[in-house]
């Protein structure tokens, strides 16, 4: 996939990476996410196709590994 070249100048090459986000009040984290990241600030390019299958494979949820528990703690 072509992603151009960032707002700072530098040039954005495609890795792959794991990504976690919030969906409708839930935690997901995905493996292996095609994403653009630019190679001077490290700003991250997403195309609209690939979030958008992230929210179809949360909707399915056939397509889990795994689950994990993260714990939650308040900064006082």
């Amino acid at each position: 996939m072509k992603y151009g070249t960032c707002e700072c100048g530098g040039k954005i090459t495609e890795k792959r990476i794991r990504y976690v986000r919030r969906f409708k009040g839930e935690l997901f984290e995905f493996e292996n996410v095609p994403v653009g990241v630019c190679m001077e600030c490290g700003e991250r390019v997403f195309k609209g196709i690939v979030l958008e299958k992230l929210e179809k494979l949360i909707e399915k949820r056939e397509y889990f590994k795994k689950e994990i528990i993260v714990p939650v703690v308040a900064y006082a």
